[in-house]
């Protein structure tokens, strides 16, 4: 899934690059619908942080709203407005796999 999100990530850059507004808008929309894990893979996860699950779920959430701005930044055509979402959703993402990638990765999913 992470993967997949990368992906639309990069989508969305080369959307900006050539002022694509309607690609902006369709990977922020895949972002925002993205396939989720399996209820028992979550489950795991959120029982193997006990205490930061919590965090985690926020973050997640706080990764579904800059993507609903940035499908909203696109579809005014603002490009300023647009990069300066896709700026926030970027600081989410990294701030949250500063914090929870490698311990997630190495407890369940060893690279």
């Amino acid at each position: 899934i992470m993967k997949e999100l990368g992906g639309f990530s990069e989508g969305i850059v080369a959307a900006i690059n050539s002022g694509d507004f309607e690609a902006i808008r369709k990977n922020a929309l895949a972002i925002a619908n993205h396939r989720m894990p399996p209820a028992s893979e979550t489950s795991k996860i959120m029982g193997f942080l006990k205490s930061d699950a919590e965090g985690f779920d926020h973050a997640d959430s706080a990764a579904l709203e800059a993507a609903h701005g940035l499908i909203d930044a696109a579809e005014g055509d603002d490009i300023n407005r647009v990069i300066d979402r896709f700026s926030s959703a970027l600081k989410g993402c990294a701030g949250c796999h500063t914090k929870y990638r490698d311990r997630i990765v190495g407890q369940f999913y060893k690279r």
